[in-house]
């Protein structure tokens, strides 16, 4: 009689931790034969694409991301488009599109921005011996 896979997990459950461990490092270790081509394959293809990309870039035809820059920014803005940038195979930023929330946080730290620019500039420009605010006071008359 053939067992279900049901049947055999609950009797590996029923083992000994240091028996289940065992058997998990034979599992793991039959998928890592099996994926050992598959892996050499890959990075093959790897090797062969960076060296492609790095021929391009050493004749100009390919000028890397300054050359993309505006076409993957529209790719961004337009299709929502994430992108990784990594330095030597590590990711250091992702360039992806802003939420609402983003965008809105973006747009009120601008005017804030605005705001201190212009409070400087007012600065800058202020002869009177009294403060803004001791001038105001006048105003209202307190």
């Amino acid at each position: 009689m053939s067992r279900t896979l049901e049947q055999i997990a609950d009797e590996v459950l029923r083992l000994p931790e240091d028996s289940r461990a065992r058997l998990m490092e034979r599992l793991l270790s039959s998928f890592q034969e099996q994926a050992g081509s598959d892996d050499e394959d890959l990075a093959r293809a790897w090797v062969e694409e960076a060296e492609r990309r790095d021929d391009e870039m050493s004749s100009g035809r390919e000028g890397g991301l300054p050359a993309r820059a505006s076409e993957i920014v529209r790719e961004v803005r337009e299709g929502g488009a994430t992108y990784v940038v990594t330095v030597r195979g590590e990711p250091v930023a992702e360039l992806r599109p802003l939420d609402a929330v983003e965008r809105r946080r973006a747009e009120v730290n601008e005017a804030l921005r605005k705001v201190d620019d212009l409070a400087q500039e007012v600065t800058r420009a202020w002869r009177s011996p009294k403060s803004a605010v001791e001038l105001i006071e006048e105003q209202r008359g307190r």
